[in-house]
């Protein structure tokens, strides 16, 4: 069994005082279960001042997580915020580690790191918690496809960091007082622990109309390189989206409210998406691209981000009874309310309110396992949805 405990601060400029707040709102250490672990999420100033790391000096457990553009746990929603989810449990521990920096070159540096936190256990994890960096030159997925590589796929959820600066240059991963840009931090899960995953993309044609926000005649994507949709139909990306209406003179205006809804020949959808379109058509996306898949086209906007989230935490009320919940949402969808973009918090607070803990955190992208039709079981990077972990 593990309990969640949570507590926030919205103080940036005292670390001290910030440590005493979040510190008043846990039970004290000697009263939690013997493992335990926090998952920070914040704005990246509370990294740069030095908040993070004097939280740290404080307790004895482990720090993982990654920056969000916003936040919410129990009494608190906002972007200039910083949240802790503690994990605590007596038969389940855990392990943290973070890979060497990548730079814009993967290589073993996943398997490397891996291999020397797991060094010495018996046993496979249970399950994987992952804080991958946004790196415009690698995609979250590449990062998942080491990760599969070496530990066997195993279940395996968590989020890309994101944040709100132009650019995304201000986007960590962190681990204790240390934070990167470009390294992947990993928390390990070992013991009994039966996870429950749930995951909804914008746009599912079960839970809402699609006639009106999809355009229904598919189209194949003929090449891409990593996270670049780069001509589709045989045509450049964006050529492509002028065709069906969507783009003009080579740019698209609300490129944040478009779906990509890919299918890959073996049955996976994914959804992606759009980040920017590059001077040679192309559209650079927020996860990789398969070629020859299936594409459709769909338009994003609040009645979609709403009833998605309803539907997905209606779902996992259901199935939690009263255990506690890790939550991430797109990005996208966030941008995609404009400037009522609190619109999906205020459905979680209502839904979730005065009943076991949570976090919901905004993200660049949402790592989630899911079960294919046939049966078979992939650990899958997505964008514009909502993952689940029930703990």
């Amino acid at each position: 069994m593990i309990k969640l405990f949570t507590a926030f601060t919205e103080e940036i400029d005292d670390a001290a005082a910030a440590t005493e707040e979040i510190l008043s709102q846990l039970p004290p250490e000697d009263t939690l279960p013997r493992h335990r672990v926090g998952i920070v999420h914040c704005h990246p100033d509370f990294l740069k001042l030095g908040v993070v790391s004097a939280l740290r000096e404080r307790i004895s457990f482990d720090l993982v997580g990654c920056t969000s553009i916003s936040m919410e746990v129990p009494g608190i929603v906002g972007p200039l915020v910083l949240t802790m989810t503690v994990l605590a449990s007596d038969e389940v521990s855990f392990l943290c580690g973070a890979s060497a920096p990548v730079g814009d070159q993967l290589e073993d540096k996943v398997e490397v790191f891996y291999k020397r936190l797991l060094a010495g256990q018996s046993e496979a994890p249970a399950m994987l918690l992952t804080f991958v960096p946004f790196i415009a030159s690698i995609s979250g997925d590449k990062f998942l496809e080491k990760l599969d590589a070496v530990s066997g796929a195993l279940p395996t959820f968590g989020a890309v960091s994101i944040s709100n600066d132009l650019g995304n240059h201000e986007v960590y991963t962190l681990l204790n007082g240390e934070h990167w840009k470009d390294a992947m931090v990993l928390l390990a899960v070992m013991g009994p622990v039966e996870p429950i995953f749930l995951s909804i993309a914008t746009l599912e044609e079960k839970h809402i109309t699609m006639e009106e926000h999809i355009l229904r005649q598919k189209a194949v994507i003929t090449s891409a390189d990593n996270n670049l949709m780069q001509t589709v139909n045989n045509m450049p990306a964006v050529r492509y989206l002028e065709s069906i209406g969507l783009a003009e003179n080579g740019s698209v205006s609300s490129l944040e409210t478009i779906s990509f809804v890919i299918e890959t020949r073996d049955g996976v959808q994914l959804v992606r998406a759009g980040v920017v379109v590059t001077p040679d058509g192309s559209v650079a996306c927020g996860g990789g691209i398969p070629v020859n898949a299936t594409l459709g086209v769909a338009s994003v906007g609040p009645d979609e981000v709403v009833s998605t989230v309803r539907s997905v935490l209606r779902d996992a009320l259901a199935l939690a009874q009263g255990r506690g919940m890790l939550i991430y949402s797109c990005a996208a969808r966030y941008w995609s309310l404009g400037l009522n973009n609190t619109m999906e918090h205020e459905c979680v607070t209502e839904l979730l309110a005065g009943g076991a803990p949570y976090h919901f955190i905004y993200s660049g992208g949402e790592i989630v396992p899911e079960t294919l039709p046939d049966g078979r079981r992939v650990n899958n990077l997505q964008n514009i949805s909502v993952a689940i972990c029930i703990l």
